[in-house]
């Protein structure tokens, strides 16, 4: 009976010792999943504040785009359109603000909602700016410098996306293929801003001379940042897009402009730039929609997967 006993407890032993290793590397296994879907989960509960932000985004850079062609022009050009556009903003700026109001991550994260409050004291400017900027008064870098700063606190935002994603190699690339996007679309913003301001004064200032060279190597170090982490399907989707007449009078336009940045009359119409820059950015954002689709439609499938696994990785473990 001893020896009987002897047997079977070194049976069990025996036994235990692939059990416990299952069960270690289950319970390993289970974590990754779990960490998984909360990430994918993360990136479902704050896209929403994310896109309505860069859907503002948007028209902010159209506003100060006008703004700037208004300014410099003393009030004589883009009224109208200055004031239609600000209509555009405020719609989606309500929209954002809705939607920040009633999403729970930005409550709980402490760097996403400090970002989030940053764009908000920003925002609670814009009465005051808007109204110096239709008296007149100040100066239009000071305006440049309120927009941007802005619309670069809401595309910060964007970095949650980057901060979730780093478990996927598949998703990081597409997040960060995006933010380069956004990024290249900003500096493009920009550009219009300034040369509308530049092309309405018929000449350039020293101070929007050096801007206008320095965004002109940010557009291509932005460009080369989305080409290096994008698909191949989305690089061609983008060559594809931003293409065309408009884009190639962009293009030519800003080389004429720097080639006789010493001229004292530049004999460009602000409104027939701020017109082909529009339609190249309104092109652009085309792309942005694109790949903000992807990540949400990768994040949801991916969501459900790790979820389905991690409950039965679960349910094996318990059985």
């Amino acid at each position: 009976m001893f020896r009987l006993n002897s047997v079977k407890s070194i049976l069990l032993v025996m036994l235990s010792f692939p059990l416990l290793a299952i069960l270690i590397c289950g319970i390993y296994i289970a974590k990754q999943y779990y960490v998984e879907y909360g990430n994918y989960s993360k990136i479902n509960s704050i896209a929403e504040v994310i896109l309505k932000g860069n859907d503002l985004v948007h028209e902010f850079q159209k506003e100060r785009g006008r703004s700037s062609g208004f300014f410099n022009s003393k009030g004589a050009q883009f009224a109208a359109e200055l004031k239609s556009q600000r209509e555009l903003t405020d719609k989606k700026l309500i929209e954002f603000l809705k939607t920040v109001s009633s999403n729970d991550y930005g409550k709980e994260n402490i760097a996403f909602q400090n970002n989030i409050k940053k764009s908000n004291e920003l925002i609670s400017t814009l009465a005051l700016n808007r109204k110096s900027i239709d008296s007149l008064n100040g100066s239009v870098e000071d305006y440049l410098k309120y927009y941007t700063a802005t619309i670069s606190s809401l595309i910060k935002l964007n970095a949650e996306f980057l901060a979730v994603s780093n478990t996927n190699n598949e998703l990081y690339n597409l997040t960060s293929s995006y933010y380069g996007l956004l990024e290249y679309k900003e500096r493009n913003g920009l550009t219009r801003a300034v040369l509308a301001g530049v092309f309405t004064k018929n000449k350039f200032s020293k101070p929007l001379l050096f801007k206008a060279v320095e965004l002109k190597k940010e557009i291509k170090i932005y460009l080369e940042n989305f080409e290096s982490h994008a698909t191949k399907e989305d690089c061609n989707y983008f060559k594809n897009t931003v293409s065309g007449e408009d884009v190639k009078k962009v293009d030519t336009l800003i080389d004429y402009a720097l080639e006789n940045s010493e001229n004292q009359e530049l004999g460009i119409s602000a409104s027939e730039w701020f017109d082909a820059v529009t339609a190249k950015i309104n092109l652009i954002k085309k792309v942005e929609d694109r790949i903000s689709k992807e990540i949400l439609q990768f994040a949801s499938a991916n969501e459900s997967r790790s979820r389905n696994n991690l409950v039965a990785i679960v349910s094996f473990l318990v059985i």
